[in-house]
């Protein structure tokens, strides 16, 4: 694998990923293992290969939208509740009617409120739940 400096800016991350790699955790992986985790602001088990990326602060000349679609499932553990997995599509364009559907689509995972610490530990002030995108 190659690590490479991001532009100066001292963060490594990886250029190369390992041929067969694949990113397929499950959906209670997902919860326990990534966003409850970001939540928390703790290390994820792969932040030295997927890199973070803030979209709120990307400018993007050809904006796109996402729809939520009717496709929402919940996710249990050991018969209790934790989370829930939405299904986004994504569309080229502004404009309700002027836009196009492609074939990429996101899946958006939330979990319990009670699940969230009220004031996670070194969680920076710009950061928001609704920011964290995994």
């Amino acid at each position: 694998m190659e690590v490479i400096e991001n532009e100066g800016k001292g963060l490594q991350y990886v250029k190369k990923i390992p041929p067969g790699w694949k990113f397929l955790p499950t959906d209670e992986e997902i919860i326990f293992e990534y966003l409850h985790k970001r939540i928390l602001n703790e290390k994820l088990p792969c932040e030295d290969v997927i890199k973070e990326v803030h979209l709120y602060e990307l400018d993007i000349p050809d904006l796109a939208t996402l729809r939520k679609t009717k496709l929402t499932t919940e996710i249990e553990h050991n018969g209790k509740k934790i989370g829930v997995k939405n299904t986004l599509n994504f569309y080229w364009g502004l404009q309700q009617g002027e836009n196009s559907r492609t074939e990429w689509m996101m899946r958006e995972y939330s979990i319990k409120e009670f699940q969230i610490p009220k004031e996670p530990a070194g969680l920076e002030p710009h950061m928001k739940l609704d920011d964290a995108v995994l």
